[in-house]
């Protein structure tokens, strides 16, 4: 599974990150004013029971940043909340910015993203599924970045 960032931070000089950014490892917020959630988004490998497995940030609304926290701080489920996915994905250059869906998990269990419509490359394989060889070559670039052919 990948791990990164979200975009918006990345964005940030490196100068600016400790006055800019607050992040912990499943939450991070921007300026007091961009509110981010870790989470997982699992592609269905086509002809298999297998996901690919991305991990990214969503983007979410302040009060539904807070729901977030105070409900994970109970131990409680919460959501689901409206967001906006806030990582670019090789292999899908439309993903940045498309609405999702996040599902909080029980058991602290990492959120799930889903994208209840549209019809960016990533939207579509998470409704009808990836190829098996295209779920290979993601997993072989994201082991080994660069060697795409």
């Amino acid at each position: 599974m990948a791990c990164q960032v979200p975009d918006a931070l990345l964005a940030v000089p490196p100068s600016e990150r400790i006055e800019r950014v607050r992040m912990n490892y499943d939450l991070a917020v921007l300026d007091g004013s961009h509110f981010f959630v870790r989470a997982c988004m699992q592609v269905p490998i086509i002809g298999t029971e297998s996901h690919f497995v991305w991990g990214l940030w969503a983007e979410v609304s302040h009060a539904d940043f807070e729901d977030y926290c105070r409900t994970s701080e109970k131990n409680t489920v919460g959501g689901p909340y409206q967001g906006t996915l806030a990582n670019g994905l090789p292999f899908y250059p439309d993903c940045l910015g498309i609405p999702v869906l996040v599902q909080p998990q029980p058991e602290d269990q990492r959120p799930l993203l889903f994208t209840p419509n549209g019809d960016s490359s990533l939207a579509l394989h998470l409704r009808e599924g990836m190829p098996e060889a295209d779920a290979g070559l993601y997993f072989e670039h994201m082991l080994h970045p660069g060697t795409m052919h």
